[in-house]
């Protein structure tokens, strides 16, 4: 076959009112040849390179249509094939595809084999593909004089093909905006292999790349982009926030850590993705070797507080808490059976895990981080967990290092809500660059510790940790990996302080003067005295 003219369409096009590829191709003498005159022989080769297309329906619109396509009678044309083929391809590549045609065009044995694409350069390598396996498949008397056996091996090749479209894709969460927008008839177009996305055309037109937005200003990327800085701007909001030092040198790092009082955690100070974090140091040498893992991804370390307790990550949108996610560290649970590295092979097989950010969970690794928190566990990777036992892999909850995210939304505390006194004019408003608008107004991120995402997180020991430049939604696509929440945490609302009392803007007192409440509660006065304290605090400020 030759392939006379290759176009892809963007958009609505004479073909279809979705991104489509057309290939003009020349049969030449194999259009005397087709399915029927070839063979069951070159039907089952094909069948068995690409079983999947035993499940297209073609013009029968039932599974097995194409099957019948190509037995019944003189069977079907190689540039139909082509078609099923390459579109055959994109599914096992993840695009979900379905849409294709042929038709004749103009001189005898010309067609133009038209199909559904998602990404340009995946739907024409796609072809391409398709083509050589078909070539691959003829007599030896009809193959062009190239093909031999050989220079083709489609397992390779297929390989290759599925590894260049992952890296292709989109993160989850630019998959979800997108998704979004598609639902609200909003036009989206990818710009580039970096992933920003245009959304509508003309002067309306918006652009994002992950979760940043045109709207995003400068300054808040700055500032979330710098650990201590942000650590410094919620503290200065009044939100409570681990000590922290900041470091240049492994025994700085140790002295910080006696002088903060171990435990301590120490990471670098502008890294993501739980890169080069290490948390719950208890000795001066795991400081030095934390501090020196941390040095390959930051010049600068910071050294802080280790605050036990849960992570969770909170989606603000428009200042509206869309979605909150418990995030849990990798891990397997025991059946009794099964080594450590046996369950991690099973777990990986979740067809949701991938490798990065191809997918929204991502692979679990056996690594030396695993090897060493394992070893603190008194494990090995051939040790067998008995049935129901939980096995942590990482000691950071990130997904990106293997961690899945429970959804409890409908869970979180009314105080740490938008509006509530936890979040009213704190991280929104107070990283603000002077004109008093929030620089994240559209999207963000926090980070919430120790469960106080469920109890109020102005109390003692709730901690917010940190607050993302471009917070990942992977966490809140996926997060139903688990069942949804735990309920018996939702009764655990109002507990926290001292002896388990609270307090709120619910019991009177404004979130501003909430600290004053806090102090009185750590030094053992008791709720209504606190409440007083706070109310007393607030009147002097109004005088």
């Amino acid at each position: 076959m030759e392939v006379k003219s290759i176009v892809a369409y963007e958009g609505p096009n004479i073909h279809a009112h979705f991104p489509v590829i057309r290939y003009t191709v020349d049969l030449g003498v194999l259009e005397e040849w087709p399915t029927g005159r070839l063979g069951q022989h070159f039907i089952d080769g094909l069948l068995d390179y690409l079983p999947g297309l035993a499940q297209h329906g073609c013009s029968y619109q039932s599974p097995g249509g194409l099957v019948r396509r190509m037995t019944e009678g003189d069977g079907t044309w190689l540039g139909h094939l082509m078609e099923h083929a390459a579109i055959e391809l994109q599914k096992m590549a993840g695009s979900d595809v379905s849409f294709g045609k042929t038709r004749a065009a103009g001189p005898h044995g010309h067609y133009d084999v038209i199909y559904e694409y998602h990404d340009k350069a995946v739907g024409r390598q796609a072809g391409d593909l398709a083509l050589a396996l078909i070539e691959h498949l003829l007599p030896a008397e009809l193959k062009p004089q190239t093909d031999t056996e050989t220079q083709f091996d489609f397992e390779q090749k297929l390989d290759d093909f599925r590894r260049d479209a992952r890296s292709r894709e989109v993160g989850p969460s630019t998959a979800a905006l997108m998704k979004a927008a598609a639902d609200r008839a909003i036009p989206c177009t990818r710009m580039n292999a970096d992933s920003p996305i245009r959304l509508g055309y003309g002067r309306f037109q918006k652009r994002i790349k992950a979760t940043l937005t045109s709207k995003t200003r400068q300054l808040a990327v700055d500032i979330a982009s710098d650990k201590e800085e942000t650590n410094r701007t919620l503290r200065d909001a009044g939100l409570p926030v681990p000590r922290q030092r900041k470091v240049y040198r492994a025994c700085d790092a140790v002295v910080s850590a006696e002088q903060l009082g171990y435990p301590v955690v120490v990471k670098p100070l502008d890294c993501n993705h739980g890169r080069g974090v290490s948390i719950k140091l208890t000795t001066p040498e795991q400081v030095e070797l934390a501090f020196k893992r941390a040095r390959k991804y930051s010049h600068v370390v910071l050294v802080e507080n280790y605050i036990p307790g849960s992570d969770y990550r909170m989606l603000v949108v428009n200042d509206q808490l869309v979605a909150v996610a418990k995030r849990v560290p990798a891990h397997v649970v025991g059946d009794g059976l099964h080594t450590v590295e046996q369950l991690v092979e099973e777990a990986n097989r979740d067809p949701r895990r991938g490798v990065g950010h191809e997918n929204v969970l991502t692979r679990i690794e056996l690594d030396d981080t695993a090897h060493s928190v394992l070893g603190a566990a008194g494990c090995d990777f051939e040790t067998v967990p008995a049935r129901g036992e939980t096995v942590y892999l990482c000691a950071t909850a990130n997904l990106s290092t293997g961690g899945t995210s429970i959804d409890v939304t409908d869970q979180v505390h009314p105080d740490n809500r938008p509006g509530g006194p936890a979040r009213r004019r704190s991280t929104e408003d107070r990283f603000a660059d002077g004109s008093g608008r929030s620089p994240r107004r559209g999207h963000s991120g926090d980070r919430a510790h120790c469960g106080r995402a469920l109890r109020p997180i102005h109390l003692p020991s709730g901690q917010r940790l940190a607050r993302g430049r471009s917070p990942g939604g992977a966490g809140h696509v996926a997060r139903s990996t688990a069942q949804r929440g735990c309920p018996a945490a939702a009764n655990q609302g109002r507990r926290g302080g001292a002896n388990g009392q609270s307090v709120s803007a619910r019991d009177g007192v404004s979130w501003r003067f909430a600290s004053v409440a806090q102090r009185r509660l750590r030094e053992g006065m008791g709720t209504d005295r606190a409440i007083q304290a706070g109310d007393a605090a607030r009147a002097g400020n109004q005088q």
